[in-house]
């Protein structure tokens, strides 16, 4: 599958014969769905959604779903065409107009929990109060699912929160944007002046919120989809190359351009199956036995501790990457350049603090960490510094984890990447074979 740039996400963009991004526009071509993006930091995508997300005031998501006709077949039991939209949306317009409550009309496609199987966000997230409307943006007709979230917020990691997923049908395919925003809150015994900040916070996350959201469909545009690419792109301005993964993975991404031409750009992926399952694993446990799970996972400390939260995330786990690329700005161009001057002045120390730390094999080399094996491959000069690493773990005396790392500076730019496994040895050949070749198999 190709996917090209989303506008940001605290890790992530996209494609190849692709789906291409320019500043403020995202394109999916095998989807049939291009997007213009607001101004914002951080998204994320996989086969059949993007999203972006912020937290200013409020916690926001906008995720963009795309369900293809033989997806929408095996869910359904037939196709839906945009004349079966249409006739849809006119009914739910009659029922509005007599003031007729819509939750009778037939589910299927108007379950907004439907929205989950395609996309990252879970049921617990959709359920809830919910109504249907009808919404007119640019000429087209949209059906809209209203829905109200409640949560223990003394239990609960997720917060609650309003929801409009607002539907279209174009080509055979099925479209949804899927709006999600915290439900604003103010706590009870705090000051008159905190109180005012929290409702300037509220006002602007709401304020925010809504606009992004007229933005994203006022902006969309649904063509012809292309054939379906079996990678990802994930879009590194920074570095000047694409991360490429699996389209049966995910992505998140964040970046940070400045108008001297600096350039930051940090990305995390990883298959779309495990993450749900994370996620749902984490949405099932308590705020209390998520506490003790991390405090526990700090400390090393598998003696006091109930395993079954940690095992049961491990046991979700699969493998994953995250990768950062910097390319100083006009106002810095020397500032990598000094750095590798530095480094190479000290090579030998360099060269020392590896060997070291190779030395400390079968050795607990922090809390709870036994280092199982370490290899490396250094090459430095004037031009360019290349670092590769693999790395073999245990942690608290019961999860393995394999990885591999690369560092590369030159005077220009810096990029690196890890790859993290579970278990003994790695999976993904596409990831291995591309960006860490020396320890391929």
């Amino acid at each position: 599958m190709k996917k090209s740039f989303f506008a940001t996400a605290l890790l992530t963009s996209l494609l190849l014969t692709t789906p291409s991004f320019a500043a403020e526009t995202y394109k999916d071509s095998d989807s049939g769905f291009s997007l213009k993006l607001p101004d914002n930091k951080y998204s994320m995508a996989g086969e059949n959604f993007y999203g972006i997300f912020d937290y200013s005031g409020l916690f926001q998501t906008h995720m963009f779903v795309a369900i293809d006709s033989d997806k929408i077949e095996e869910k359904l039991g037939n196709k839906l065409t945009a004349i079966d939209f249409k006739k849809k949306v006119e009914e739910v317009k009659l029922l509005e107009r007599n003031n007729l409550l819509t939750t009778n009309l037939k589910k299927d496609y108007l379950d907004p929990t439907f929205y989950s199987e395609f996309s990252i966000i879970p049921k617990k997230l959709l359920n809830g109060k919910e109504s249907i409307t009808t919404e007119k943006i640019k000429g087209k007709d949209f059906i809209v699912i209203n829905t109200e979230n409640e949560t223990d917020e003394k239990k609960d990691l997720f917060a609650a929160s309003n929801t409009k997923i607002a539907l279209t049908v174009a080509n055979d395919n099925l479209y949804a944007l899927v709006s999600i925003l915290e439900k604003p809150r103010i706590s009870d015994g705090l000051s008159e002046d905190r109180k005012e900040w929290h409702k300037k916070r509220i006002s602007t996350g709401v304020e925010k919120h809504n606009k992004w959201r007229k933005d994203l469909l006022n902006g969309l545009k649904l063509f012809v989809p292309t054939a379906k690419e079996e990678t990802i792109r994930i879009a590194d301005d920074a570095n000047g190359e694409d991360i490429v993964i699996p389209n049966t993975w995910l992505y998140a991404r964040g970046k940070d351009f400045l108008d001297d031409g600096e350039k930051c750009v940090v990305a995390f992926a990883m298959p779309e199956e495990n993450f749900k399952k994370i996620q749902e694993r984490a949405l099932d446990t308590s705020k209390e036995e998520y506490s003790k799970a991390v405090n526990s996972a700090a400390s090393g400390d598998a003696e006091n501790y109930n395993m079954n939260t940690l095992d049961g995330f491990y046991n979700s786990m699969g493998e994953f990457i995250l990768a950062a690329s910097y390319k100083p700005g006009k106002y810095d161009e020397l500032k990598l350049n000094k750095l590798m001057e530095e480094i190479n002045e000290n090579k030998a120390d360099v060269e020392k603090i590896l060997n070291d730390f190779r030395n400390e094999k079968g050795k607990e080399v922090y809390r709870g960490v036994l280092l199982r094996d370490f290899t490396y491959l250094l090459s430095m000069d004037p031009e360019l510094i290349d670092l590769a690493s693999k790395i073999d773990v245990t942690l608290m005396k019961r999860y393995d984890f394999s990885s591999a790392s690369f560092v590369k500076l030159t005077k220009e730019k810096g990029h690196g990447m890890i790859y993290v496994s579970k278990g003994d040895g790695f999976k993904t050949d596409l990831i291995i074979k591309k960006y860490f070749p020396d320890f391929s198999i």
